[in-house]
């Protein structure tokens, strides 16, 4: 099922519900898009896909690029698309992932830093460009 319109440049701007290849085959540069697969409910804005939810508990918010939300209920994750897999081939990898099965937040910063915070020891670790543990604080150090 589709509803919305298209634009003068001929855009599609609405709702997708359904599989997003068979319900809407001009949208075939945007399968481009590996996040825009299976059965689901689809915003496209001016041709590009801007949120997805798919019958296998994944979805997304913000078009492609920076400012994109990945939601993964299968791992129970929240994350930057700057976190997703394709950006470990570019060296390109930075952002913030929620894990709540395993209690863990991870911030990768554009400038290399690392902080994370888990359940379990250490409670939170920041390490430098290097891989160097800069500050820590867990069970067993407490150091700066």
């Amino acid at each position: 099922m589709v509803a919305g319109q298209k634009d003068g440049e001929n855009r599609f701007t609405g709702v997708v519900m359904g599989r997003m290849d068979t319900l809407y085959e001009e949208a075939n540069d945007l399968l481009t898009d590996s996040k825009v697969t299976g059965f689901g409910l689809y915003g496209l804005h001016e041709g590009a896909p801007s949120f997805g939810f798919t019958e296998k508990g994944t979805g997304f918010i913000g078009k492609s690029g920076s400012g994109r939300i990945l939601f993964n209920g299968e791992e129970s994750t929240i994350k930057s698309s700057s976190r997703d897999e394709e950006n470990i081939e570019n060296n390109k990898l930075h952002g913030l992932m929620l894990d709540f099965d395993n209690g863990i937040l991870d911030i990768l910063g554009s400038k290399d830093s690392h902080i994370i915070i888990q359940e379990s020891n250490p409670y939170l670790s920041i390490t430098s460009v290097n891989g160097t543990e800069i500050m820590r604080v867990g069970d067993t150090e407490y150091f700066l």
